[in-house]
């Protein structure tokens, strides 16, 4: 029964990443419980942003990332959903126009601001 109350505390509700130029970016983590976990890099600590990949013996997996300057490791967008490729490109383009805009990026204008995957199909909506 405790195991049981364990794992519903712990199930993903929503994962979001809201891009506030100039400012900084959040990602949120929603928990079936209500309990929700935010955390803020500040713009002028963010160096690009980046889709990777994750390879092991069973699958292959994509992932959204954020090089931040001060710290030694990738912040992760949506550690948990594990949404698929086409999903992630759509919002990478966002988040990437915004955080190289007045930079020679080509024609990419910022167009996406807010990223919002909900579990467990993980949908999303932007």
């Amino acid at each position: 029964c405790i195991l049981l109350a364990l794992l519903q505390y712990l199930r993903i509700a929503a994962e979001s990443v809201t891009v506030m130029q100039n400012i900084g970016v959040q990602l949120e983590t929603h928990f079936v419980s209500g309990r929700v976990h935010r955390q803020f890099t500040d713009w002028s600590s963010i160096s690009d942003v980046i889709i990777n990949e994750l390879v092991n013996t069973r699958e292959v997996r994509f992932y959204l990332a954020f090089i931040v300057s001060d710290r030694d490791r990738l912040t992760l967008a949506f550690p948990r959903l594990k949404p698929r490729l086409h999903l992630l490109e759509e919002i990478y383009q966002g988040v990437h126009a915004m955080i190289h805009q007045g930079e020679d990026v080509g024609s990419m204008e910022p167009r996406y601001q807010l990223g919002v995957l909900k579990g467990p199909l993980a949908m999303c909506r932007i």
